[in-house]
């Protein structure tokens, strides 16, 4: 995919990182503002996927940058403002590959409940939650936005469950003088 705009990238090198030591995956919005990605597995040259020149289509029509964050071994999430002013997500799950198949999931989710002018915002971590009802809970993504009302916004993620039942809706977060613009 040539004439790219918009990029996003996810570079992993230390021995702590959810994903493979050395690999770094590229996201980006082609002409067409579909997405699309790019990963090279370690620092060799020449050593990319799904090819040296090729892109792989994501599909999705997007107004923002990507943004992508990692939160286990294996996942690999990516958001992106669509046209309706609604973020959506994908994901990458590679750790049950064998079983499973593993790879890109089926479609985009729309994370309900919210209208944005700006790009998402994420941030993830691994996190270990033991709750009333004895669950325990790996990985968190938070993911942020700005919505029309100028307030920011907030939704999270346990396990690549969007909320509890009851934290499903987006929680503002009151209003922000500058937040980037994903337009």
């Amino acid at each position: 995919m040539s004439n790219l705009f918009d990029l996003s990238a996810l570079s992993f090198g230390n021995g702590d990182s959810p994903r493979p030591r050395g690999r770094v995956d590229i996201f980006g919005l082609g002409q067409d503002a579909q997405m699309y990605h790019k990963y090279f597995p370690d620092p060799l040259p020449g050593d990319r996927g799904p090819s040296p020149t090729v892109w792989e289509p994501l599909g999705g029509i997007f107004t923002s940058p990507p943004a992508a964050v990692s939160w286990g071994p294996g996942r690999l999430d990516v958001f992106g403002l669509g046209t309706d002013n609604q973020i959506y997500t994908n994901y990458f799950n590679d750790i049950y590959k064998d079983r499973l198949g593993g790879g890109w999931g089926s479609d985009w989710e729309r994370l309900v409940g919210g209208v944005f002018d700006s790009a998402p915002a994420v941030v993830a971590y691994n996190e270990v939650s033991i709750e009333d009802s004895g669950e325990v809970f790996v990985g968190r993504v938070d993911v942020f936005g700005r919505g029309l009302d100028k307030q920011v916004y907030f939704k999270l993620s346990y396990g690549g469950s969007w909320g509890y039942p009851e934290e499903r809706d987006w929680e503002p977060l009151g209003s922000v003088s500058t937040f980037p613009t994903g337009a």
